[in-house]
């Protein structure tokens, strides 16, 4: 459940990025698969959750960070 709501809140950051384009038209910054799958605890007990990437293709080193996630679970 945890990572479905993770997903939703990728595909609406990708929304407003998405007029972000190079010349010839291709998208900047795209899904690029998953972080490694991390346990720890939350409100509802242990979970394990394998956050969504972006990848910057434009080099301006745009970032997604989920607001859901707890930072124990996010990559340092």
């Amino acid at each position: 459940m945890i990572a479905e709501a993770m997903d939703a809140e990728l595909s609406a950051t990708l929304t407003q990025l998405a007029d972000y384009k190079d010349e010839a038209g291709h998208t900047h910054v795209v899904r690029n698969g998953y972080s490694p799958e991390r346990e720890g605890l939350a409100g509802i007990g242990l979970v394990s959750v394998r956050a969504p990437k972006i990848r910057d293709r434009s080099g301006a080193r745009i970032k997604f960070t989920s607001a859901l996630l707890p930072p124990c679970l996010r990559r340092p």
